[in-house]
């Protein structure tokens, strides 16, 4: 508020529920005509297979698929600003995929891997901005890898944890929440 100089308006947004995620942007388009930036920094991490309301992964519905909803959802109102901008926090996690199919958006339990879902997730997010700029020529988007951090996404998921913070090969990327933000 301080920073902005108006008060701030906190509405309920389900990442995992595209109805949510509709009805979110809704009120944004009825609130304001423009939209200047657009930041998608919202995730999760589990080992539990789970999926969203509508029958996706649940690491593909949050990650990715509910921002890219989002952004589409509010890309005219992108495109009314003068600098409309689309920042999506992505991880060095997308390099765990070698392939893509269409089946790693709802895999079957016997086949779930989290960390091949989160890096699916993240890989997709990469490639929206490549190409959301490709269709959208007058908003900017981008993807930008925070690095790796001790923040609650990792300490909710302890295998993850260990992963990032114990890998001698991951130590570049280790940044404190602070340096993340």
């Amino acid at each position: 508020e301080a920073a902005l100089g108006k008060a701030a308006t906190v509405v309920p947004l389900d990442l995992s529920d595209l109805d949510s995620v509709a009805q979110f942007a809704a009120g944004v388009k009825a609130q304001h005509g423009t939209v200047d930036l657009l930041l998608l920094n919202a995730g999760m991490a589990t080992p539990r297979y789970e999926l969203s309301k509508q029958g996706f992964e649940m690491h593909f519905a949050v990650n990715y698929l509910g921002h890219f909803l989002l952004a589409r959802l509010l890309g005219e109102e992108l495109g009314r600003s003068s600098d409309g901008r689309v920042v999506t926090m992505s991880s060095c996690a997308h390099k765990v995929m070698t392939r893509f199919n269409a089946t790693l958006a709802s895999p079957a339990e016997s086949a779930y891997s989290w960390s091949a879902q989160y890096g699916l997730s993240k890989a997709t997010s990469i490639l929206f901005s490549v190409e959301h700029n490709r269709r959208h020529p007058t908003v900017t988007a981008c993807a930008a890898d925070p690095g790796i951090a001790p923040t609650s996404l990792l300490r909710s998921n302890p295998a993850m944890e260990a992963a990032m913070f114990h890998h001698p090969l991951l130590a570049p990327a280790r940044r404190t929440p602070a340096q993340a933000a």
